[in-house]
C-alpha cells in the first residue's frame, strides 16, 4: 500500500474498526521503513519480499538505464536490455504460490485431493523453482554491473 488512494481501495467496504486496524499497520511499517531502511514485512517473508523489491528496482534500472554490458558477455550475443528483460520476466514467473490466483484450469476450481491438479502444481511450482534459479544465476553473474 503506497498511497491513500490504494489504502481505500484495499479496504473498501470494510468496517472502520478493520480500517483503523490496518492504517495503524501501514504507518508502522512506513515508520520502520523511515528509521530502519526496511520494516518487519521484510523480515518475516524475506524471500518474497527480495523478488517483489527486486522486480521494482530492475524495472526502474532498465528504464533510466545506459549501461552496455556487451563487453562482458563475449560468449553470448545479449544485449544489456535483453538481459535485464530476461531478469524481470524471470522475476514476474518466479512466484511458487502464484498457481493459487490462477484463473487457469485446474487452478481456478482446485481440488487438493486430486492428484492431477497436484502433478500440476509441482509442475507449476518446479517452472518457478527453475526461474528463480535462473534468475539468481544472471543476477550473481552481473551483479557488478547493476548500476547506471
Amino acid at each position: 500500500m503506497n498511497t491513500l488512494k490504494e489504502f481505500n481501495n484495499d479496504t473498501k467496504g470494510c468496517s472502520l474498526k478493520y480500517k483503523i486496524y490496518e492504517f495503524y499497520w501501514a504507518l508502522r511499517y512506513a515508520w520502520q521503513r523511515a528509521w530502519r531502511g526496511y520494516d518487519d514485512r521484510d523480515v518475516f517473508n524475506c524471500d518474497y519480499r527480495f523478488l517483489e523489491r527486486m522486480l521494482l528496482i530492475l524495472r526502474d534500472f532498465k528504464k533510466y538505464n545506459v549501461a552496455d554490458w556487451t563487453y562482458l558477455a563475449k560468449d553470448t550475443p545479449l544485449k544489456t536490455d535483453e538481459i535485464l528483460d530476461r531478469m524481470i520476466y524471470l522475476l514476474e514467473n518466479c512466484n511458487t504460490e502464484a498457481w493459487a490466483d490462477s484463473e487457469e484450469e485446474p487452478f481456478k476450481n482446485f481440488d487438493y485431493l486430486n492428484v492431477e491438479h497436484m502433478a500440476k502444481v509441482r509442475e507449476f511450482e518446479n517452472k518457478a523453482l527453475d526461474n528463480q534459479k535462473e534468475f539468481l544465476e544472471l543476477f550473481v553473474k552481473y551483479f557488478h554491473n547493476l548500476w547506471f
